[in-house]
């Protein structure tokens, strides 16, 4: 009799154990797996990024493949990708997906970066500048000086600009204004003027994306009919700008540089414009 009672409940255990493991078994069945890559930008194997199941808590880091697998409950659309110093990716489910990611254009890049950008703008140049009269007049100093020439020229500008910068770097610029009439003047209101410039500076980075730089050259200005043919003139440059980084390759920038020259006659010069920078990434 108890040999009996013995033997019902251990078939009633095992019975029991047999369909409480087949139930266990069916809530893993029910879970999701989750599988993929996670790449960089130049589609390598990137471990140690961490792919979490959004909406759900289910989350793992990637091997040393790249390769991640998650178990997770039905119904995940999208997993989120972050990595140190990397944009957070946000990508749709699929069956083992890859995840690119790469560095955002607002952080400082690991490496130095050449770029290269053109600028369009306004020019000015204000003379002031003193003959003799006639030779026979340059008896004494003032003879020699009285005579002087007021002519403004107002004219586009056209720049370009190269360099290389990571957190500080450097550029050179060049600049050319056509040559153009004056739009104020005494005398010699239909003179013309042109000017040809370079520059060399130093670019700082001063908080993502914006750069400060620096520079300073010289510009050489011809002058026509003041009152000789031709009139040569070369000035110092001093330029000051800022360029702003917008997406991975692009950017825009702005500059002012101005001028003086070193000798008896005043010379004054001063460009600002605005233009845009394509950076290389690779």
């Amino acid at each position: 009799m108890r040999k009996a009672c013995l033997l019902r409940i251990v078939s009633f255990l095992l019975i029991a154990g047999f369909f409480g493991d087949q139930a266990l078994a069916d809530v893993i069945q029910k879970k999701d797996t989750v599988t993929g890559t996670v790449i960089d930008r130049k589609k390598q194997p990137l471990p140690g990024a961490k792919v979490e199941i959004l909406g759900q808590s289910y989350s793992a880091f990637t091997d040393i493949d790249g390769r991640f697998n998650i178990k997770c409950e039905p119904g995940a659309k999208k997993v989120l990708v972050t990595y140190p110093k990397a944009r957070a990716i946000k990508k749709k489910i699929q069956p083992d997906m890859t995840v690119q990611v790469g560095r955002t254009w607002r952080q400082v890049p690991e490496r130095y970066q050449w770029f290269v950008g053109a600028n369009i703008g306004i020019g000015m140049t204000f003379p002031d500048i003193y003959f003799p009269r006639t030779p026979e007049e340059d008896g004494n100093d003032w003879d020699y000086y009285r005579n002087h020439y007021d002519v403004d020229f107002y004219s586009p500008t056209i720049s370009v600009m190269a360099g290389r910068v990571k957190v500080v770097g450097w550029y050179v610029k060049a600049f050319v204004n056509p040559a153009i009439e004056s739009s104020t003047g005494y005398d010699y209101t239909n003179s013309r003027c042109s000017n040809l410039g370079m520059i060399v500076g130093g670019m700082v980075r001063l908080g993502c994306p914006l750069h400060l730089y620096l520079g300073g050259g010289f510009t050489h200005t011809n002058f026509s009919e003041i009152p000789q043919d031709y009139y040569h003139k070369t000035a110092y440059q001093f330029d000051m700008g800022l360029l702003f980084r917008i997406k991975d390759n692009f950017g825009i920038n702005w500059s002012m540089n101005v001028g003086e020259s070193k000798n008896s006659d005043y010379f004054y010069a001063s460009y600002t414009n605005i233009g845009f920078c394509y950076f290389f990434n690779k």
